[in-house]
């Protein structure tokens, strides 16, 4: 029964996600046994986002340190670590592997390494290169009816505008 609930959280993830269904779904991946979300490829680096989206920094370290075999394809965590470390000139390294590798039929996770990208981007202040990142995410949020990836790629480039002091031109 606990399989079957998995593959259906599977399944739904990114619907969920792009409704920005955050919390709903962190109550899913909650109620699983954390042995099957561990062990899941899908469901073992949703984990890790939920609990960046809910800032808990040390327990996604945790998570990413536990799956980290399950995550080796793309060096999402590697992107990861060096940001959430301030490592930004470090971060560009995987975040470049990373979008290099994620297999174009997987918009949502290029969705998410574009988002990671543009703030890295911003944080190093290339700011051209950062709009370029986050116009990606968002088409490609568009593509895939993911409103909150959408709605998160215009939002930091209205921050990127403001910071140019062209608010206006933010489309």
């Amino acid at each position: 029964e606990a399989e079957q609930a998995a593959a259906l959280v599977a399944e739904v993830r990114w619907q969920i996600h792009g409704r920005g269904e955050i919390a709903t779904f962190q109550r899913w991946l909650d109620l699983l046994p954390p042995a099957l979300v561990d062990g899941s490829g899908v469901l073992a680096p949703a984990r890790a986002w939920m609990l960046l989206y809910e800032g808990r920094m040390a327990d996604a370290e945790a998570h990413l340190a536990r799956v980290q075999p399950l995550l080796e394809a793309a060096d999402a965590p590697g992107a990861w670590r060096a940001l959430s470390h301030g490592d930004f000139p470090q971060a560009l390294v995987p975040c470049r592997q990373a979008r290099a590798q994620i297999p174009a039929d997987q918009l949502i996770a290029r969705s998410n390494m574009e988002i990671w990208s543009g703030h890295t981007y911003r944080a190093l202040g290339r700011l051209q290169e950062a709009t370029q990142a986050y116009r990606a995410a968002g088409e490609i949020g568009g593509q895939t009816g993911d409103r909150y990836t959408v709605l998160s790629a215009l939002t930091c480039r209205a921050a990127l505008h403001e910071i140019q002091g062209q608010l206006s031109q933010t489309e």
